[in-house]
């Protein structure tokens, strides 16, 4: 069986879909069509990348994902390795209940248990498996940089890469320095250069804030123009002693700590696990370090 291109497109897209192979079991058996597998792939490659093209990865943050990453593989290969081993008799034991199952017969108790001890076993070790994969999961959740978290946090998989409103305040630039060194732009121009300048970094910033107010309705952007404007105003007022102390977070001033800074961190876990652990993505990083070189 074949699919024309356009056909194949649209079925990974569907596959994509919050709840959709719940819906249509038979999404499932479309991946093992070869060129429909390559479509998904190079579709999730995208939506990787739409995402650590905003996050503005250091040399060493790729290394330690890397290296996080070779943990994972090892993982990987361990669960793989334990269940192959397992394998062949998992497989007697559900051939013998399906048997007994055609036969319209209620298993024997002998193969009751064998069917508990057999799934207990496999359970076992993707469970273990699972724990592992927590704990590198954590470790590279830590790997970022508190403005990084709340890129990942708010991030929504896409295909056509956002716009750069995040620049010029460069969220991924360790310590927060992005934000910083643009206000300290703003800080050195003339009276006349920044009322020329401010209106279009309005606009930037409120672009951003739009897009996180988009997919997190807690998130108002009431007189959001008008607060961005008077912290333009207050961050060029302040003594050099002040601005040299203040954190300088135009996006946490106006729409307030995010998600993962008030406790509620159950969206960036998920969101860590499905696109920085990803299996696609050491290859994607490892790309983003030649590039850097």
């Amino acid at each position: 069986m074949r699919f024309k291109p356009v056909v194949a497109v649209v079925l990974v897209i569907l596959l994509t879909v919050p709840g959709m192979v719940e819906a249509m079991p038979f999404m499932e058996e479309l991946l093992d069509e070869k060129e429909l597998m390559e479509v998904h792939n190079v579709r999730r490659d995208i939506e990787i990348l739409n995402l650590l093209n905003v996050l503005y990865l250091s040399r060493e943050q790729i290394d330690d994902l890397l290296s996080i990453h070779d943990r994972r593989e090892t993982v990987i290969e361990t669960l793989t390795y334990r269940l192959a081993q397992d394998a062949p008799a998992a497989g007697r034991t559900f051939s013998a209940l399906r048997h007994t199952l055609l036969a319209g017969r209620d298993p024997e108790e002998r193969l009751v248990g064998e069917i508990h001890h057999t799934e207990q076993g496999l359970m076992k070790a993707v469970s273990e498996a699972a724990k592992e994969y927590k704990y590198l999961a954590e470790e590279a959740e830590s790997v970022l940089n508190e403005s990084q978290k709340v890129v990942v946090t708010y991030y929504v998989s896409c295909i056509i890469p956002p716009k750069s409103e995040i620049n010029p305040v460069r969220i991924g630039e360790s310590g927060n320095e992005g934000p910083r060194s643009h206000m300290e732009k703003l800080r050195s121009l003339t009276g006349e250069q920044y009322q020329a300048l401010k209106p279009m970094v309005i606009e930037k910033l409120h672009g951003h804030m739009e897009n996180i107010a988009r997919t997190h309705p807690q998130v108002s952007l009431e007189g959001a123009r008008e607060k961005i404007a008077g912290y333009l105003d207050r961050v060029r007022a302040m003594p050099e002693v002040e601005f040299k102390l203040n954190p300088v977070n135009p996006i946490k001033e106006i729409l307030g700590p995010s998600p993962f800074e008030t406790g509620q961190t159950g969206e960036i876990r998920p969101k860590v696990m499905q696109f920085l652990l990803n299996s696609r993505t050491a290859a994607l990083l490892r790309q983003f370090r030649s590039r850097d070189q």
